[in-house]
């Protein structure tokens, strides 16, 4: 990776968590977000403010936890953050928000169900909830990696969300994504009984997102 491509990655990080904040994913230095590099990957650190960041506060680890550049401290998280990206070699950014609507269903410690065809985003027919565990430790670590299995997406019991993707911009939306899924879920439960969508159902919309904004490819011309 060239410096200023490195540079560049620094900065998509900065950006997606100072959204955060505008998006209302997150409130003062709680949530991080992380993006694989060549060496490892780079991660928010702990106890700053997002709008104060620069591309040198961020710290560099391996996928082993070692720091290998950075003044400040890692991100608490770190623990998870690098065992994702040693089981999941297709993730490439990862984002983790304690926000309000994904954090409030997360206390139900229940997965967020096939109430909307939009849940198969995050790769399944609902997006799994992990088992709850102190913040910042491997028990952590292995119950997120583990709700991962096979998803994109996780709840956090009483904590937050987790949210993975090929990219930074990827993963910020598809958290955006999650946060609106878990607000809408609140708000049909309080009106009453959730109609669920069958497997077959999901799985059509699943089916349907693989060519989902593609270009049609045209015929031959005819004479």
């Amino acid at each position: 990776m060239t410096k200023i491509k490195e540079l560049s990655l620094r900065q998509q990080i900065i950006d997606a968590a100072c959204a955060m904040h505008i998006d209302g994913l997150t409130v003062a230095n709680s949530g991080n977000v992380s993006a694989r590099s060549e060496r490892g990957l780079l991660i928010t650190p702990s106890g700053v403010a997002y709008e104060s960041l620069t591309p040198e506060s961020l710290v560099e680890l391996n996928l082993s936890g070692e720091k290998l550049s950075g003044q400040l401290q890692a991100s608490s998280e770190w623990h998870f953050h690098c065992a994702i990206y040693r089981e999941k070699t297709d993730v490439a950014a990862i984002v983790h928000a304690h926000s309000p609507a994904a954090t409030a269903l997360s206390c139900l410690r229940k997965p967020l169900p096939a109430f909307h065809y939009m849940v198969a985003l995050a790769g399944g027919y609902e997006i799994p909830c992990a088992d709850y565990a102190t913040f910042g430790t491997e028990e952590l670590s292995h119950s997120v990696l583990s709700a991962l299995k096979g998803y994109k997406a996780c709840l956090m019991a009483n904590h937050g969300m987790t949210v993975t993707g090929a990219n930074i911009d990827g993963a910020y939306k598809l958290a955006l994504e999650v946060e609106s899924l878990c607000e809408m879920y609140h708000k049909a439960a309080v009106l009453g009984d959730v109609v669920l969508l069958s497997d077959k159902e999901m799985q059509e919309a699943a089916d349907a997102f693989v060519v989902y904004g593609r270009a049609v490819k045209k015929g031959p011309n005819k004479a």
